[in-house]
């Protein structure tokens, strides 16, 4: 069987690690459970420096080298690549996760070919046909690609103890997350993780990247999610957790019968403690009832990305939703749920002074202050993308890739879509977000 090392990089180095790597997680699973040697190199958790982690790479016994990352990571991957063949010229890389997924040929021309494989799809059971199908010399399929996996209970949980678990618990992620725009760090004792219960989204709003769990939603077993809180209890004392979904409450029969199951177990089973959790939400989708069992249930938290109080804006985007639905479903979560959060973007096409108004309005109407907002960046994958590289507003996608290491989660202007030029947008965005409140000023 194969040695493998599997790299998480750095990632918003601006605030300290906090959202454990699910998907190399579940990966390390699934390759220890099939025979395989795996060690992590978690950069993230550690925050090394690049000389250590040359270092790392220089005495590294692995067969094959398995990175993953957002295309966010472009930059810091190319270097790992090089670093990789300069001291294991015969080693096997290969590379997966949202990176691989949104961009693979133009990061395969950017790193020279120096990838011997790209795992397109979900990982889980590919990277296990991967390596068994390495011996010796024997070329690896260029392209590995594989369909949504079905029934997700027959993953594996993740593999906490290979990673430096405790740096992640001990930094709060979600609603709790008080520093988040600070440091990141805790200013309490609570300890959290993230999890995800569900996989796919049906949507297309035009500025967001459906990543390797594609458009296909399904969900785990309820079961199967209490016992993965239950191991994460017992082993952790975990008492806070956020569910990281992209559409966590498509399924408002799931959603109620998670609810009805975490109620009971908080009133019935005296070893289960005063657990609370958070999740995404989706204001199409919100209601009174809906919303009033997850409260009861121990949720505190639900963060929306609103993006815009513009019907204008909302329908560019392909949002889906009106103005007026988006401000009942914030103004239902205001009633029942302790700690929401509400994200923007500006930059639009068609972005003007009156629909930046429109915004405005919309925190005003419905008394809520922004976490953050955000410029609109567009990511390889997504049809803004597309749509500004046919309208010339990208040119060198190899510069704009190595660009997005430095976006700072969109806190950066890096193309202008709008007519306003660059540095009154960037003034337009900083008076929205102190108006509204916004943490990320």
């Amino acid at each position: 069987m194969s040695k493998i090392c599997l790299i998480n990089p750095p990632i918003r180095t601006w605030t300290a690690p906090n959202c454990f790597p699910l998907g190399l997680g579940y990966i390390a699973s699934m390759l220890d459970i099939n025979g395989h040697e795996v060690k992590v190199l978690d950069i993230n958790a550690l925050r090394l420096d690049k000389a250590q982690v040359e270092q790392k790479i220089k005495y590294s016994k692995a067969d094959v080298f398995c990175l993953t990352g957002l295309v966010t990571s472009y930059k810091y991957i190319k270097w790992l690549v090089e670093k990789i063949r300069d001291y294991h010229q015969s080693k096997k890389i290969v590379l997966g996760g949202a990176i691989a997924n949104s961009s693979t040929a133009q990061v395969n021309k950017l790193t020279d070919g120096m990838i011997d494989t790209f795992c397109v799809g979900e990982g889980e059971e590919a990277i296990v046909e991967i390596m068994d199908s390495y011996k010796g010399e024997e070329h690896l399929k260029f392209i590995h690609k594989k369909k949504p996996i079905e029934p997700l209970d027959k993953i594996p949980f993740p593999a906490w103890d290979m990673f430096p678990i405790h740096t992640y618990i001990k930094n709060p992620i979600g609603g709790i997350n008080t520093q988040k725009w600070k440091n990141g760090k805790s200013v309490c004792k609570i300890k959290s993780m993230n999890l995800i219960a569900s996989r796919g989204c049906v949507y297309g709003c035009c500025y967001c990247y459906h990543d390797f769990a594609g458009y296909k939603y399904r969900h785990r077993s309820v079961p199967n999610i209490i016992a993965e809180m239950e191991a994460l209890i017992d082993r952790y004392d975990i008492s806070h957790f956020h569910f990281v979904d992209d559409e966590f409450v498509l399924d408002k029969n799931f959603v109620h019968e998670l609810c009805d199951s975490l109620f009971h177990l908080g009133v019935t089973q005296e070893w289960w403690p005063a657990i609370t959790w958070g999740c995404t939400g989706n204001a199409r989708i919100m209601d009174k009832d809906l919303l009033r069992h997850m409260a009861e249930s121990g949720c505190i938290h639900i963060s929306y990305g609103i993006e815009s109080g513009s019907q204008k804006m909302l329908d560019w985007m392909e949002k889906k939703i009106t103005v007026e639905r988006a401000k009942e479903s914030v103004m239902l979560t205001e009633r029942y749920i302790k700690n929401p959060s509400y994200t923007f973007m500006v930059g639009y096409p068609g972005e003007s002074v009156e629909t930046l108004s429109e915004t405005i309005q919309f925190c005003n109407d419905t008394h809520i202050k922004a976490e953050a907002v955000f410029f609109l960046t567009p990511y390889p994958g997504t049809s803004v993308y597309t749509w500004a590289l046919k309208k010339g507003y990208i040119t060198d996608e190899g510069a704009y890739l190595e660009l997005l290491a430095d976006n700072e989660q969109g806190n950066n202007c890096l193309v202008n879509l709008t007519r306003f030029e660059k540095s009154t947008l960037v003034d337009l965005k900083n008076h929205v977000a102190k108006t509204i409140g916004a943490q990320n000023v």
